[in-house]
């Protein structure tokens, strides 16, 4: 079972619109494969439907086909982990994933769209301002669309990931699809919607992460699995958790690479955020003790138009960093510190040859 959470991931790129409009009994997204690539239509179908308080409407959608009384969801493309968007390519589902991992109840998806419309809606305005109609032209767009299936991340593909695409707000198909969307995963939700006494709960605490979903989206650092003395710091700084650029960031860019380190229980990322026009690169590592965030360090860059440094490589991670090491080439985790140890030093003494820092051939002519 997957042990990582990720909050945020890389932004869907569609050009395709959505066949149908928020509100119908049914629609067809483009659905974006952020990791083997490219596009194909889902057909989706509405499993709740409400309204906030001031009048916004909230639909959740699931794929079609979907069971929502408990059973697994074997066959359910988008939603069954052996579905495999593009047969054929190098990218082949994740074999030890099991379809009931997926499974979503009415009861859950009733229970998350109340949520939405009750308190959720409301957070996330009083965060990133009044939700507008995604397009001016269709007063049906004024709404919230949630659509829950299975996002096809790394560890889709991937059976040696232990980290996953929790969900995020997916600002591209405001133009593409005339939708204010938001994307949450359907792994686990017996654990991962609702608090604790939850009638849905697997007789496993051990998986229980209460209301992990409902923080995703609603922006509230109270639904994250802390400690009762996490401390979180930005630039050093200590603040208290959802400051800092936590209230500021507005949308992901299409940059995120993690490293776990499964034995120290620490998970670090580098991603881009957007502040508005601005990107904003984001160094962050959290510090894991049984299932919950003991610490968050962040570091923040923020590149403005009249930034000396301005990234030109921001699409997907390196490949080759993912690649497994082939065998008889692995280091030690004692050589491997070792060797991680040398760039701060190198950046202390003012250069990487006194400092012994150890750049492959391709390395050292691009900072050339």
């Amino acid at each position: 079972m997957l042990g990582g959470v990720t909050a945020l991931a890389m932004t869907l790129t569609s050009v395709v619109p959505a066949l149908a409009a928020p509100g119908d009994d049914t629609m067809t997204v483009p659905i974006n494969d952020s990791e083997a690539g490219g596009t194909y239509d889902e057909q989706f179908t509405k499993a709740y439907s409400g309204v906030t308080p001031d009048g916004t409407p909230v639909y959740i959608y699931v794929p079609e086909g979907t069971p929502l009384d408990g059973t697994a969801p074997t066959g359910v493309d988008s939603l069954d982990p052996a579905f495999d968007p593009t047969a054929g390519d190098e990218f082949v589902p994740c074999a030890d994933a099991d379809a009931s991992d997926y499974t979503v109840t009415q009861a859950q998806i009733d229970y998350m769209g109340d949520q939405l419309a009750d308190q959720i809606v409301a957070v996330d305005e009083e965060h990133f301002g009044p939700m507008d109609a995604a397009d001016p032209d269709d007063p049906a767009s004024d709404s919230l669309v949630m659509l829950v299936y299975n996002v096809q991340d790394t560890s889709y593909y991937n059976c040696g990931e232990d980290s996953y695409t929790a969900g995020y707000f997916a600002p591209d198909y405001i133009e593409s699809a005339g939708m204010n969307v938001i994307v949450i995963d359907a792994f686990d939700w017996a654990n991962r919607v609702g608090p604790d006494d939850s009638e849905w709960r697997d007789d496993d605490p051990a998986n229980d992460q209460a209301t992990l979903y409902e923080g995703v989206v609603a922006h509230d650092s109270s639904k994250l699995p802390l400690t009762d003395d996490v401390r979180f710091t930005e630039d050093s700084k200590a603040l208290k958790l959802g400051e800092g650029l936590w209230k500021t960031v507005t949308a992901k860019g299409t940059f995120r690479h993690d490293y776990l380190d499964t034995r120290k229980q620490v998970a670090a990322t580098h991603v881009q955020f957007l502040e508005g026009k601005d990107n904003v690169l984001l160094s962050a590592l959290l510090h894991v003790q049984d299932k919950k965030i003991t610490g968050i360090e962040t570091l923040v860059q923020r590149v403005t138009p009249e930034s000396r440094f301005q990234p030109t490589e921001l699409g997907k991670p390196v490949r080759g960093m993912n690649d497994p090491v082939p065998a008889g080439k692995k280091l030690s985790r004692e050589a491997m510190i070792k060797i991680a140890l040398t760039y701060p030093e190198g950046l202390r003494v003012g250069s990487f040859t006194d400092g012994g820092t150890p750049y492959c051939l391709s390395a050292a002519a691009a900072m050339r």
